[in-house]
């Protein structure tokens, strides 16, 4: 009688040890977001939903720039902000090509920055993502920032010209950001 006894007790700590496991398990893989933040957006700009006539062109230093620029608000800065930056090109390119994406959200701070293409001549594919915290420039107030997808090249000086080989040379691109709202926005 003793022996079935410690056999069944045995049993019961197995199977509560289990349970107590199984239990735990959701709590270990719980995702850690702040909930001091409310919805989590991902946003999406790319060629397919906006034209090349909606980038900023400039000159600066014989180097044509065309960069897409985002505007992001209401942004809860309790939680990293993420962009990824991709750009297909030509594979063969007349003129090098320099090929960044950044986000820009304050003038003390840095940019945080990839750089697809540096100088290059051969184009392909590239994607690459950045990664910022908010918290320590706006504190508990709502955050905002610009997500800015930049080509650079040296300018033949007459801008239709250039914008005619910026828009043949580069095929896609896209700038996707991920990021959760400010509560209550």
């Amino acid at each position: 009688m003793l022996r079935q006894s410690s056999r069944t007790h045995s049993t019961y700590r197995v199977f509560f040890t289990m349970l107590g496991c199984l239990a735990l398990v959701p709590l270990a893989s719980c995702n850690l977001i702040s909930p001091l933040c409310g919805t989590h957006f991902i946003n999406t700009a790319d060629r397919s939903i906006t034209s090349f006539a909606a980038f900023d062109t400039g000159v600066l230093n014989g180097v044509r720039f065309y960069e897409r620029s985002l505007e992001i608000t209401n942004v809860c800065p309790d939680e990293h902000v993420t962009s990824t930056f991709s750009a297909r090109m030509e594979d063969s390119l007349q003129l090098p090509m320099t090929v960044r994406g950044y986000i820009f959200y304050s003038l003390l701070f840095p940019n945080e920055e990839t750089v697809l293409w540096q100088n290059a001549s051969q184009g392909g594919f590239k994607s690459d993502s950045v990664e910022v915290g908010l918290k320590q420039q706006f504190g508990e107030d709502p955050a905002n920032f610009f997500v800015v997808l930049r080509f650079e090249f040296p300018t033949s000086g007459v801008e239709a010209q250039d914008f005619a080989y910026f828009s043949s040379v580069v095929d896609e691109w896209e700038i996707r950001t991920s990021y959760f709202a400010f509560p209550g926005s």
